[in-house]
C-alpha cells in the first residue's frame, strides 16, 4: 500500500508539473548546428535557433557552456534574419528588452563555465538566430587516438527543441572508419559523405557527440594523459564501469510500483512514451543472462586472467556471451572481423595487400580473393561467407575491394539486418543445446510467472573464461613469455582479439612481447587494421548501419564524461 500510495502522490504531482508546461511551453523548433574542424582541432560553430518570440515575457536568450576544462570560447557573435548585433561588454542580465535589443554579449565563469548572451529583439512567430562563435580546441589528443566529445546540446536548456540536427565537418572528408557515438536523444547518428550527421527523430534530453579519430588527424594543443577507452567507458558505464566489466547491468524487474506507474500514467496520456520505453527495455532484457552476479568472484572478474583459448567451437555461438560481458561493444562488427582472420588462417580468403601509399584519408585499394568454402562454418558464419562470394561474382576479376564489397552490402543490407536480429537467437539455441544456458521460470506478483536466461555452471566457467581470456590478451606484455613455445598460437588468439575488438592493440603487444612475430606470424599490422575496413563494411551494410561506433541509433542514456554541456533558455 505505501508503494501505490507513492504512487498516487507522484502522479498528481506530474500533473501539476505538466499541465502548466503544457499550457504555457515555447514553441522552439529547432536548433541546427554545423562544425567545422580545422587541422588544429579548433571547431568554428554555426548554431540557428528558430523560436516563437510572440508569448513569453522573456527580454534575452542565452546558452550556458560548461565543462570546459581550459577550453577556450571565442569570437562569439549573433545575427537574426541576415542582420547582424552589436557587442555589449559588460552583459548585464537585468537591463531591459529595448536595451538588449541587437545585442550580443557573454558571461565567464573562470575557465570552465561561459553564458553566450544575446536579446530577443522581436517578438515574431519565428525568430531565426544565428550564433557563431569557435571552440579553441574541440578536438582533445589523446595517447591513442585524437577525440572529440562535446554536449552541443545541453542537458539543461529549457525548453528543449522540437529537433536538432548536428553536423561535423574536417578540413578533409571524415574517415568513413571514424567511430562515432550519440547520447542524449531518439535519432542517429552516421557518416554522410565525410560529414558527421547526428538527427533526431523523438524525445531530447541532450545531444552530445563521441567520435575517435585516428592519433595525429589533428594537430590540437590539448593533450592528455589518457586512452580513448577511459573516457569511452565513462560515456557508457557511468561512474560504476570499473566495478562492473565484464558483468550485466541488471535491473529489478519485480518491483510493482514502476509497472503500476506506467500503467497509470499511460492511461490518463501523459505523454511520456511509457509504452515504448517498456517495449525497448523488454527487447533488450530478451537475451539478458539473468544470474551474472551469481558467478564467484563475478565482483573481482576485471582482475582474472584466462590463459588459453575459452571456447573451441564455431565463433558465432559466443555472441550472446560477448554481447552479456561486454553489452556496449560492437559485438557485430567484432565478430565478422573475427571471421575474417579465421578464413584468411585456414586459407578460405587471401589479402591481396596494396603496397602503395594513397594517404590517410584514401580508401584502402587492398583486395580479397575467395580461394574455397571452409567446411563445418557455422549457420551465420556461412550467410557472412555467402556476401562474399556474391560481392566476388560481381567483379570481373572475381576480386573484391572494400568499395566493391560497401556497394554490395549496401544493396543487400536488409538481409543484413535480417541476418543481425537472428543471431541473438541462433547464439542461444546453441548455448542451451550445449548446456551453457537454461531456461528457468520465475514467480512474479500476483501469480505471474517470467521466464529468465541463467548461465549453468558450466556456463559460467565459460562466461568468466571468456572474460579473463580478453583481460588475458589486454595483459599479455606482463605475462610469463616462457608459456608461449609456438608463436603460430598468437594466430589463433588473433582471431579471438578480433572478436574482443583490440586485435590492432593485441597485435602491438604480442610483437613487444615476442619481435619474431611480426616476421613469422600469419599476420601483420597493415592487413589488421584494413581487414577491419571489410569488416565494418560488411557489418554496416553501406550507409545503413546501426550498430554501436559504425553509426546508426543514438543513445538516449549515456554519455557521462567530456566536454561541453550546461543549459540555457530565455529570462
Amino acid at each position: 500500500m505505501k508503494k501505490l500510495k507513492k504512487a498516487v502522490n507522484l502522479l498528481f504531482l506530474s500533473f501539476l508539473v505538466f499541465i502548466p508546461q503544457t499550457v504555457f511551453a515555447e514553441n522552439f523548433d529547432h536548433i541546427n548546428i554545423d562544425v567545422d574542424v580545422d587541422k588544429n582541432g579548433i571547431g568554428k560553430v554555426n548554431e540557428e535557433w528558430q523560436i516563437d518570440e510572440r508569448d513569453n515575457d522573456f527580454s534575452e536568450r542565452y546558452k550556458n557552456i560548461e565543462n570546459l576544462k581550459g577550453i577556450k570560447i571565442e569570437d562569439f557573435s549573433v545575427s537574426m534574419d541576415g542582420k547582424n548585433f552589436s557587442p555589449k561588454d559588460p552583459w548585464n542580465i537585468d537591463e531591459s528588452f529595448e536595451r538588449k535589443a541587437y545585442k550580443y554579449g557573454r558571461i565567464d565563469d573562470n575557465d570552465n563555465e561561459v553564458e553566450l548572451c544575446w536579446g530577443i529583439s522581436k517578438r515574431n512567430e519565428n525568430n531565426t538566430y544565428e550564433l557563431k562563435y569557435k571552440i579553441n580546441p574541440i578536438i582533445i589528443g589523446l595517447n591513442d587516438s585524437d577525440m572529440l566529445f562535446f554536449e552541443f546540446v545541453g542537458a539543461r536548456l529549457d525548453p528543449k527543441p522540437n529537433n536538432f540536427t548536428i553536423k561535423i565537418n574536417s578540413y578533409n572528408p571524415i574517415n568513413e572508419n571514424t567511430k562515432m557515438w550519440a547520447f542524449g536523444y531518439e535519432g542517429d547518428i552516421n557518416n554522410k559523405n565525410g560529414t558527421i550527421v547526428a538527427k533526431t527523430t523523438g524525445d531530447i534530453s541532450k545531444g552530445r557527440i563521441l567520435l575517435k579519430f585516428p592519433k595525429g588527424t589533428f594537430n590540437t594543443s590539448y593533450r592528455e594523459n589518457k586512452i580513448f577507452d577511459d573516457y569511452k567507458d565513462v560515456a557508457f558505464e557511468g561512474a560504476n564501469f570499473e566495478d562492473t566489466e565484464g558483468t550485466a547491468q541488471l535491473t529489478d524487474d519485480d518491483s510493482d510500483f514502476p509497472a503500476f506507474l506506467v500503467a497509470i500514467v499511460t492511461l490518463f496520456g501523459i505523454g511520456l512514451g511509457a509504452f515504448g520505453i517498456k517495449k525497448a527495455v523488454d527487447e533488450a532484457n530478451t537475451y539478458k543472462f539473468a544470474n551474472i552476479k551469481e558467478i564467484p568472484d563475478i565482483k573481482n572478474i576485471k582482475h582474472y586472467n584466462f590463459d588459453q583459448i575459452p571456447y573451441e567451437g564455431n565463433l558465432e555461438d559466443l555472441y550472446l556471451i560477448a554481447k552479456n560481458a561486454y553489452p556496449n561493444k560492437t559485438n557485430f562488427d567484432n565478430l565478422i572481423n573475427a571471421f575474417f582472420l579465421k578464413w584468411i588462417n585456414e586459407g578460405a580468403i587471401s589479402f591481396i595487400e596494396d603496397k602503395k601509399d594513397h594517404g590517410p584519408f584514401k580508401k584502402s585499394l587492398d583486395q580479397i580473393e575467395i580461394n574455397h568454402k571452409l567446411e563445418n562454418m557455422g549457420q551465420i558464419e556461412e550467410d557472412l561467407f555467402g556476401y562474399l562470394i556474391g560481392a566476388a561474382y560481381e567483379k570481373d576479376s572475381g576480386k573484391i575491394t572494400e568499395s566493391s564489397l560497401k556497394k554490395y552490402m549496401k544493396k543487400n543490407h536488409k538481409s543484413l539486418e535480417n541476418l543481425s536480429q537472428r543471431i541473438d537467437k541462433s547464439s542461444l539455441d546453441t548455448l542451451i543445446s550445449k548446456g551453457y544456458v537454461e531456461k528457468v521460470t520465475k514467480a512474479k506478483a500476483r501469480g505471474k510467472t517470467k521466464e529468465e536466461l541463467h548461465l549453468t555452471e558450466e556456463g559460467m566457467d565459460l562466461y568468466k573464461n571468456f572474460v579473463g581470456f580478453k583481460n588475458y590478451l589486454e595483459d599479455y606484455e606482463n605475462i610469463d613469455t616462457k608459456k608461449i613455445e609456438d608463436i603460430s598460437i598468437l594466430d589463433k588468439y588473433m582471431i579471438f582479439a578480433a572478436l574482443f575488438g583490440i586485435s590492432e592493440d593485441a597485435y602491438d603487444r604480442f610483437v613487444n612481447v615476442n619481435p619474431d612475430y611480426a616476421y613469422y606470424g600469419f599476420y601483420n599490422y597493415h592487413m589488421i587494421h584494413h581487414i577491419s575496413n571489410y569488416s565494418h563494411a560488411t557489418s554496416t551494410g553501406g550507409e545503413s548501419s546501426s550498430f554501436t561506433g559504425a553509426g546508426g541509433s543514438a543513445s538516449f542514456g549515456g554519455g557521462a564524461g567530456g566536454f561541453g554541456g550546461g543549459g540555457g533558455g530565455g529570462r
